[in-house]
């Protein structure tokens, strides 16, 4: 980052301005090759060219990803009671599309109107800080591939040759996602700066955010990328810190913080939802209305404890028929068959507010910190226990499966152990 100019002016006792002009640029490249074989004669040969020929072939990417941006920025103080500020920069990426405008502006506007400096506060002298401020931004985001926009190669192995075919069909007009963001809040300290506080709001508005879904299967390609989606998150931020100690040598600072968050998915352009599978078929849904990256699988209403219970249900699923011991999962449409049609959001990843407590001890010039971060209301998906508590194979087992159902009546949260599970005992829910 290069800063190119800087000014400060002061027009009389009341009037201050501050300009700066800059510009930062970031040069990329990355690179991966890698070879797969198999089958040498023996250990001690361990080459490409030793290894059996079918079933042998390299892959690898090479990714650059140049970025440019060019800011100004201006602010007029008046009688160290208001403060405005506006900023605007112009800013590019090889990651957009030929196609697009590469060089996007982006301006900012910001005020601070400083209570402790109108008479009612200014007596005060345990009031240090009291500023209400308000701020709109317009940032973007082109941190994703450059290959998206551009036609790319990838390898592909066929019996005892691997070559390269073209691996996509690009948008030569994707652009940088842009965020929207507004900020209101108040910030005070407190007898000499010992007492720090601040509560605000935010909301942001992402726009030409990009997806990937799938297209027609006449493109060629399983996927191609565009600037569709628009996602809005709002919430209230809280933070506090206090210092006990605070000497010349000394001082011992205490605080947390604390965010709320709402997300919520407003457009995925033509689409309605995007589903996503993980490597063991759990899968994440994103739906217009709802929370981005959603768990999306069967809802369990618990463990069938009699055959009586079972049989009042009526459920069946891949041809088997729900007993004792399987898992009641909700029948979503009614049918009586439990399939992916029953499918529906059991949890998300996204908090209802998170943040952090820390600590900081400062003698002289050393200093030590120490933060805790927390998050409360968001969903974590185990797949770990979701193996170890399969009881489909011979795999080694978690403990909790002892408390598997075994006998009619018996009340527990563990279904019974079945080989292969063909009823869906372990379906992602």
């Amino acid at each position: 980052r290069r800063v190119l100019f800087r000014s400060k002016l002061n027009l009389g006792e009341r009037h201050k301005l501050n300009f700066n002009l800059g510009w930062q640029s970031l040069l990329t490249n990355y690179e991966y090759d890698a070879a797969f074989g198999r089958n040498t004669g023996n250990d001690f040969y361990k080459t490409m060219g030793k290894t059996q020929t079918i079933g042998k072939y390299f892959t690898g990417y090479n990714n650059k990803w140049n970025w440019m941006n060019a800011y100004l920025h201006a602010d007029w103080t008046y009688n160290n009671m208001v403060k405005f500020g506006l900023t605007g920069s112009f800013d590019g990426a090889s990651s957009v599309g030929k196609d697009a405008t590469r060089m996007t502006f982006y301006p900012a506007v910001d005020g601070v109107f400083m209570a402790k400096n109108i008479p009612l506060f200014y007596r005060m002298s345990w009031l240090d800080k009291l500023n209400v401020y308000a701020n709109w931004t317009l940032t973007g985001n082109s941190r994703f591939s450059s290959k998206y926009g551009k036609y790319y190669y990838t390898s592909n192995p066929y019996q005892t040759i691997a070559g390269i075919i073209r691996a996509n069909v690009p948008n030569t007009s994707l652009k940088a996602e842009k965020d929207r963001t507004v900020n209101i809040g108040l910030e005070a300290a407190m007898l000499r700066n010992r007492i720090q506080l601040g509560i605000g709001y935010y909301n942001i508005r992402a726009t030409d955010v990009l997806i990937s879904g799938e297209r027609s299967a006449v493109l060629g390609s399983s996927s191609y990328f565009n600037n569709e989606a628009e996602i809005k998150a709002t919430g209230i931020e809280l933070s506090l810190a206090l210092s006990p100690v605070y000497t010349k040598d000394i001082r011992w600072t205490i605080g947390g913080n604390l965010t709320t968050l709402r997300n919520k998915v407003e457009s995925l352009g033509a689409l309605n939802e995007m589903i996503s599978s993980l490597d063991d078929n759990a899968q994440i849904i994103t739906r217009t209305g709802e929370d981005p990256y959603a768990f999306y699988g069967l809802r369990s209403l618990g463990v069938f404890s009699t055959t009586a219970e079972a049989e009042k249900a009526n459920l069946s699923a891949n041809g088997q028929k729900f007993v004792a011991g399987d898992v009641h999962y909700n029948d979503l449409n009614s049918d009586g068959i439990i399939d992916n049609d029953d499918r529906e959001i059991i949890g998300s990843a996204t908090p209802d507010f998170y943040g952090s407590f820390f600590t900081r001890v400062e003698y002289k010039q050393f200093a030590l910190d120490l933060t805790f971060a927390y998050s409360v209301g968001n969903d974590a998906y185990n797949a770990v226990r979701r193996i170890a508590e399969s009881g489909s194979d011979f795999a080694n087992q978690a403990q909790s499966v002892n408390r598997r159902w075994l006998m009619e009546g018996q009340q527990t949260d563990m279904p019974r152990v079945r080989w292969n599970d063909r009823v869906g005992n372990n379906a992602f829910s």
